[in-house]
Parts: structure tokens; C-alpha cells; sequence
């Protein structure tokens, strides 16, 4: 797939380069500030499914770093 990318550029392979990194550049941010913006409601990480109340330094915000230190 890349070769059939890079044998369909023009020129030789110093303006090639070039040419490929600019494609990178404008398919990533493509992705960044179009693709993944639009899909980021339809995924799951933002789904917490934990509960509190357990005994962890999580749930517990009187636990500090120096007092565990003792």
C-alpha cells in the first residue's frame, strides 16, 4: 500500500519526501481535530462503572503521601 502511495507521487524521491510528509501531516490532523473529535461521544471510555466507598487512598481524601510515610 505504501509503495502503490509512493510510486504514485511526482518526481523524484527528494520531492517525494516532502510530498509524503505533507500528506502525514494533513491526515493527522485530520484525524486530530476532525475524525476524533467526532467520534469521541460514541466511545466508551467515560463510562465509570466504580463505585466509592471503599477503602482505598482513592476514596479517602485524607490520605497524603507524607502521612503514609510513617
Amino acid at each position: 500500500m505504501y509503495g502503490l502511495i509512493w510510486r504514485g507521487l511526482p518526481g523524484p524521491w527528494f520531492v517525494k519526501l516532502p510530498l509524503a510528509l505533507v500528506l502525514i501531516a494533513a491526515l493527522a490532523a485530520l484525524l486530530w481535530y476532525v475524525v476524533f473529535p467526532w467520534v469521541d461521544p460514541y466511545l466508551p471510555f467515560n463510562d465509570v462503572t466504580v463505585e466509592g466507598g471503599g477503602q482505598g487512598a482513592a476514596a479517602s481524601p485524607s490520605a497524603s503521601v507524607t502521612g503514609s510515610s510513617q
